[in-house]
């Protein structure tokens, strides 16, 4: 859940995190290829979202072994929304808790005095946004989903409304793949083209050793221009859930 999971940094070499720092809980990537039957009967939209049911006959990530022929679950979106957002609320990292109101995590009846509008609503919109706007994303677990696509953050970076920014800058790249594309494929286009549009003055984020803790939040990799390992590896964590692909920070001491 959102609650730190141990992650483990230190690898200098740029070539090795983008290889090596994320997950995707996929046994086999091409199980996610979208299938026509399921692209006709399971695809989100703008008022309500689809889930892969657990038992359905089309693979789910590896499943191999379907029950029923039942294929997804659906949720209005305003509904969705709502589970949504109380996951967040009830995974939230304890030292996230004091700044609960600023996060825009608000208890009912509670008076947000202009800070009810913080991350965590664009954070939910984005995240079931791109199940509408791609296949590979409606082919997600709803629990990997949440807890791999809609967590705001990776470990103790400072918090940021970093979606809509990232989104905006992969939207392009992104819509111009076929529908059937395959995690992998997704994977490739984000890792080839992230760094690039996110740069400042046309220049490529680059590595940069030693920049943690000072530079290692996804914003300020994108200010700067550079980090090292951390910073790089939850840019492109984010830039992998803004997708709508599972994606964690994982590495070696």
């Amino acid at each position: 859940r959102l609650k730190p999971r141990r992650a483990m940094f230190g690898s200098s070499r740029l070539w090795k995190f983008r290889k090596a720092l994320f997950s995707f809980f996929l046994a086999n990537p091409r199980s996610v290829s979208c299938d026509m039957q399921f692209a006709q009967l399971c695809r989100s939209n703008t008022t309500h979202i689809a889930w892969p049911s657990a038992g359905s006959q089309l693979p789910l990530l590896g499943d191999a072994s379907p029950v029923h022929n039942d294929p997804c679950i659906w949720q209005e979106r305003s509904q969705a929304e709502q589970d949504a957002l109380a996951y967040l609320r009830e995974n939230i990292m304890e030292f996230d808790k004091p700044m609960m109101q600023t996060l825009g995590f608000l208890m009912d009846g509670q008076d947000g005095d202009g800070l009810d509008s913080g991350l965590v609503g664009p954070t939910v919109s984005l995240a079931l946004d791109a199940k509408a706007k791609y296949a590979w994303a409606d082919r997600i677990p709803k629990s990997i989903y949440y807890e791999y696509v809609l967590n705001y953050a990776s470990t103790n970076e400072a918090r940021s409304n970093w979606r809509p920014l990232i989104t905006s800058a992969l939207e392009p790249i992104l819509s111009a793949l076929p529908s059937n594309s395959t995690v992998n494929d997704v994977v490739v286009a984000v890792n080839s083209n992230l760094f690039k549009v996110l740069g400042r003055d046309g220049a490529e984020i680059f590595f940069k050793a030693g920049q943690t803790p000072l530079i290692f939040d996804p914003m300020s990799v994108i200010a700067f221009g550079y980090a090292s390992c951390t910073g790089l590896a939850i840019l492109f964590v984010n830039g992998l859930r803004s997708a709508g692909i599972p994606a964690r920070l994982a590495g070696t001491p």
